[in-house]
């Protein structure tokens, strides 16, 4: 967890999905899109705090240590202060 995207964001597949969705809502200058990628937002959203929960459980402090230096969704200033 220390290279790669999950050094950056503990959730890279959520935080790139909303950015596919709302670059196709401004691309295609749709309502529905951009209304869709609200939804999106909010179920990744959801999605994550109900992952980090199950995470917690199974891999305790280990993943305390990993949420204590990630952010949950972008931070390049955490990388940078190691």
């Amino acid at each position: 967890m220390k290279r790669g995207l999950y050094r950056v964001s503990r959730h890279p597949v959520y935080v790139s999905s909303l950015f596919i969705f709302v670059g196709a809502g401004i691309a295609s200058t749709s309502y529905v899109i951009s209304g869709l990628s609200l939804v999106v937002g909010i179920s990744n959203l959801f999605n994550a705090f109900k992952e980090e929960i199950i995470c917690l459980e199974v891999f305790g402090d280990k993943y305390k240590e990993y949420m204590a230096v990630t952010p949950r969704w972008l931070g390049l200033k955490k990388i940078f202060c190691r």
